[in-house]
């Protein structure tokens, strides 16, 4: 799991990456959104986007939660953007994370069912 938070977190992520331009555009659109004259950008108040990657897919996600894999989040819905399923979670009217899931073989099981129930083309 590779967490953006800034533009500058898309250093973590190589230019060539197919999922860089979708995680650039989200990050900015995020950032965009929640940023006024006065009143900065704050990724613990608003929330940020996510790359998942193989090992993230049965695992607790502890960086995040204390007790939550992908298969127990709450999903508001999510998008097919390319070769990619982006997932949103909403927490409330001001928070969410924006989970960019590779549309991968190794994507199965209750999180792949919940996925194509929740996904919207």
């Amino acid at each position: 799991m590779i967490q953006f938070k800034s533009t500058q977190d898309l250093q973590q992520l190589a230019s060539n990456d197919p999922a860089y331009p979708i995680i650039k555009q989200l990050t900015q659109d995020l950032i965009e959104a929640y940023t006024a004259p006065g009143h900065p950008y704050i990724p613990e108040d608003y929330g940020w986007v996510v790359l998942i990657e193989e090992g993230d897919v049965e695992r607790v996600l502890t960086e995040i939660w204390d007790d939550w894999k992908l298969t127990d989040i709450p999903w508001e819905g999510a998008v097919m953007q390319g070769d990619f399923i982006n997932a949103i979670f909403l927490a409330n009217d001001d928070f969410g994370i924006s989970f960019v899931i590779p549309n991968a073989d190794w994507v199965q099981g209750k999180l792949r069912e919940t996925l194509d129930e929740i996904l919207e083309y």
